[in-house]
């Protein structure tokens, strides 16, 4: 699967980009401001599923507003950050959230849970460490 890697901490934003190279998807990124990371989403074929942090370069706050220009593209976000209480305060804008500090494996499950979602059909269950959210589609307000 395409993915859209949006984390401003280089060293974390490596051991994830390597782990998901490791487990067979394509790693867009890491781009550490939500600028970057609109214009990786741009590129064709575009991203499925896009891992964001929510405080950014850019500012605090400002990967909640990339998942909302992510879902204008038909990218589905997917909070992995620190920041809990505002992924859940913006739960209608992702797909799902996992928390800081992480096991990069965890997040490499969640983005396969992502591409289980996008293909339709049975779901399995979320994996552990990931909170499931539901569709964000259509909720770009």
């Amino acid at each position: 699967m395409i993915c859209l890697l949006v984390e401003d901490e280089p060293l974390t934003a490596v051991v994830l980009q390597l782990t998901l190279q490791d487990a067979g998807h394509l790693v867009r990124g890491p781009a550490a401001s939500a600028t970057a990371a609109l214009r990786l989403a741009e590129i064709t074929p575009a991203p499925a599923v896009a891992i964001v942090d929510i405080n950014l370069r850019d500012g605090r706050g400002a990967g909640i507003e990339l998942a909302r220009g992510l879902l204008r593209r038909n990218v589905i976000p997917l909070f992995v950050s620190a920041q809990a209480i505002e992924a859940t305060h913006h739960r209608h804008l992702a797909l799902g959230f996992v928390g800081k500090p992480y096991d990069p494996l965890s997040v490499v499950r969640s983005v396969e849970f992502a591409g289980a979602f996008l293909a339709g059909g049975s779901l399995p269950a979320p994996p552990r460490g990931m909170t499931f959210y539901g569709d964000p589609r259509g909720a770009t307000a």
